[in-house]
């Protein structure tokens, strides 16, 4: 009965375990900062993770709201809870520097009085009736309030910016919990003057709550495309970030789905956000930290020889090997000028440091023929021994540096005995690779150089990676066109090299008409392929030097610079383009398009962005004109 007992237990077990693998496998875990109760972060994040899920289709996504007290979150990072977590700048900084956490994946655009932003900043204000206090330098002494000393931008920030410009704040700080008790504190008397986080202001002001003529803002910032008033430098919103754990494939389809998401969906209106962005610079939130001395910069690390090693045991490593190569011929020169000689012990010792170092070595004499190279040598360029000694190290040459770079790399060697950078050379088989180069001149006696040796490693792998994540970052990872952010540097660029020239800039904003029909009838998988095929078609349709972007979903913008007059028949030719079939197995796919035309240069300077401003709006009412139409944005 015992046995029996024992045998139904271990089988139950193996099931349960089974199950959890299972279920781990096909779930991802987001892990939320609440700065909110959490039945409110979860009503109003859950209808992102659904939209997550469904986009994933093989990944069910969960919501884990975690508190900022009582380390949540440090528990849940430590127990391998969660997949991904979206928390504040600060917070993030702090977990990055206690936790193997790599860099932002993205950064969230939120929408703050009906405007989506990516960055914020911190506000000083006071009121009008204080003509005592019209700069930073003012506030020395003055009773400040504040929302809280954790809240970067109603607080931080703006410590931070008077300490950037030499004033120090002595006086009492009363902190409020909300901002808008702090413009209350202001406004009536009880404080000198207040610290809030940008788009405070105008939030009260479109809720009838507050004059705008009774507020003076002191030391006042202009950012452009930063809608709100501000008084600090800008700082990028909340991180959402990839924990390790979490496969580079899975990575790359959250990241393409949430640079998908639209402001208007769903998810994103009640989440209160305008979709994500490419991940922002968060080097000026530790700066800030630093300065402040603020978690996770509060007390001074502590160093140790582990510490040491496990930051900088690379360069250790080399320093060591080329320490150990130049012992050894300094030795041998010793030895060849004194008529000594070393034990075999010590040569064999020295040959195997040679011999067996990862980097590859290569030692020459004082005109630059080889004289002697490592396995690691023949390992990374193919050459063999044999097929270089006596060569000089041109025959590596990739032809990719002119012939100023090696004047210039001579002209180090001669005055400092030294040259370090990346170069890129040829292998035996003709592949071009980048390697990491240190040459070093070694001195005889009479101070005269005797030979030179070089140390280096391939670092091909690295500069391929830099490449790959420069493509994500500008195209888009369905149709492989330009994303948002690549067209409005060239639209910029467009738009610049048209002042210079007489000739027109055309924008078109195109907008599939029955796409959703083909997702919801056929599946996202026929949905993709049906975008992409037709991305092909239209990038046939360009001219050189046009563009053809996509925003996300089934939006696209073409731009066509350098035209003489106005070029409808160019959209047409898209128009057509697009309603052509699309077969995809048995099926027979169509949609039309609806495009709106704008051009440029026009009467009044404008930005790339009210540029497509433009032709966003002449794209709806081609729709609104009954669809496959081209419409053309009229000027007031």
């Amino acid at each position: 009965m015992i046995q029996g007992f024992t045998s139904s237990f271990f089988a139950v077990l193996g099931l349960t375990l089974a199950f959890n693998t299972l279920h781990a496998a096909e779930t991802l875990t987001l892990g939320v900062l609440a700065y909110l109760p959490k039945a409110q972060m979860i009503s109003r994040y859950q209808p992102l993770v659904d939209y997550l899920s469904d986009q994933l289709g093989d990944r069910k996504v969960e919501l884990l709201p975690l508190a900022y007290d009582g380390d949540e979150i440090e528990a849940a990072l430590a127990s391998g809870s969660i997949d991904l977590l979206l928390t504040n700048p600060s917070h993030f900084i702090k977990l990055r520097t206690q936790n193997d956490l790599s860099g932002a994946m993205l950064t969230q655009v939120v929408v703050r009085n009906g405007q989506p932003v990516s960055v914020f900043g911190g506000v000083i204000i006071t009121t009008t009736q204080r003509p005592d206090i019209n700069t930073l330098k003012d506030l020395s002494n003055m009773r400040i309030a504040a929302a809280d000393p954790r809240s970067l931008g109603g607080f931080q920030a703006q410590v931070f910016e008077a300490i950037s410009q030499g004033v120090e704040l002595y006086g009492p700080i009363d902190y409020l919990k909300k901002h808008d008790l702090v413009v209350n504190a202001v406004l009536s008397g009880k404080a000198d003057a207040g610290f809030i986080r940008s788009g405070v202001l105008e939030g009260l002001v479109r809720a009838k709550k507050l004059d705008l003529n009774r507020i003076k803002v002191l030391n006042p910032q202009k950012k452009d495309n930063f809608p709100f008033l501000l008084s600090t430098r800008l700082y990028p919103e909340w991180p959402l970030v990839a924990l390790p754990q979490l496969a580079p494939h899975d990575v790359r389809r959250i990241a393409s789905a949430l640079l998908a998401l639209r402001a208007d969906h769903p998810a994103a209106h009640i989440a209160r956000i305008g979709g994500y962005d490419p991940p922002a610079d968060y080097l000026p939130v530790e700066e800030l930290a630093r300065a402040l001395r603020v978690p996770p910069y509060d007390r001074p690390p502590e160093f140790t020889l582990e510490d040491i090693w496990a930051k900088y045991h690379y360069e250790i490593v080399i320093i060591l090997v080329a320490m150990s190569i130049i012992a050894f011929l300094l030795f041998l020169l010793w030895r060849r000028n004194n008529e000594l000689l070393s034990s075999s012990e010590s040569l064999r010792r020295a040959a195997s440091v040679f011999t067996h170092a990862r980097e590859g070595i290569a030692i020459t004499d004082a005109c630059g023929a080889i004289l002697d190279v490592n396995e690691a040598f023949e390992r990374i360029t193919g050459f063999s021994r044999e097929d270089v000694i006596g060569h000089n190290p041109r025959i590596l040459k990739s032809g990719r540096q002119d012939s100023e770079f090696y004047q210039a790399m001579w002209q180090d060697l001669l005055e400092c005995q030294e040259w370090k950078g990346e170069i890129w050379n040829r292998r035996k088989n003709g592949e071009v690779y980048a390697e990491q180069l240190t040459i070093s001149a070694v001195l005889g006696v009479d101070g005269e150089v005797e030979s030179y040796v070089g140390l280096f490693s391939d670092i091909t792998p690295q500069k391929d990676h830099l490449r790959q994540l420069e493509h994500m970052a500008h195209f888009d990872a369905l149709t492989g066109l330009p994303n948002r952010l690549l067209l409005t540097d060239r639209l910029s660029q467009a738009m610049l090299q048209t002042h210079r020239s007489s000739q027109l800039l055309a924008v078109g904003y195109i907008d599939l008409d029955g796409f959703k029909d083909i997702n919801d009838n056929h599946g996202h998988e026929m949905g993709d392929l049906f975008l992409t095929t037709l991305a092909s078609r239209m990038k046939k349709i360009m001219r050189e030097g046009d563009t053809i972007a996509r925003l996300g979903g089934d939006e696209f913008v073409a731009v066509f610079p350098g035209i003489l007059n106005e070029c409808s028949y160019l959209f047409t030719r898209l128009l057509e383009a697009i309603g052509q079939p699309v077969h995809a197995g048995e099926s027979v796919l169509n949609v039309t398009a609806s495009i709106g035309i704008t051009y440029y240069p026009q009467s009044l300077d404008i930005s790339p962005d009210e540029l497509l401003d433009q032709a966003d709006q002449a794209m709806y009412l081609a729709k609104k004109k009954g669809m496959n139409q081209i419409h053309l944005f009229e000027l007031n």
